[in-house]
């Protein structure tokens, strides 16, 4: 299964894409700077893209 990382994911186009994704066969990861509920193989996680920081917690949780 291919991984693929979205931002912007919970809002309408974002989530939009993740749906396409994910019903395509693709693993998501879905990015927000607001707060998500998981859906079908989407997996969501609040991240503020322009703090570092951030960014690698989200990395380092995804990464397992």
């Amino acid at each position: 299964m291919k991984n693929v990382l979205v931002t912007g994911a919970t809002g309408g186009m974002g989530k939009a894409i993740c749906s396409l994704l994910n019903e395509k066969g693709y693993r998501v990861f879905g990015l927000d700077y607001n707060e998500g509920e998981d859906y079908g193989n989407v997996s969501l996680y609040k991240c503020d893209v322009t703090s570092m920081d951030s960014v690698t917690e989200v990395y380092e949780k995804i990464k397992g």
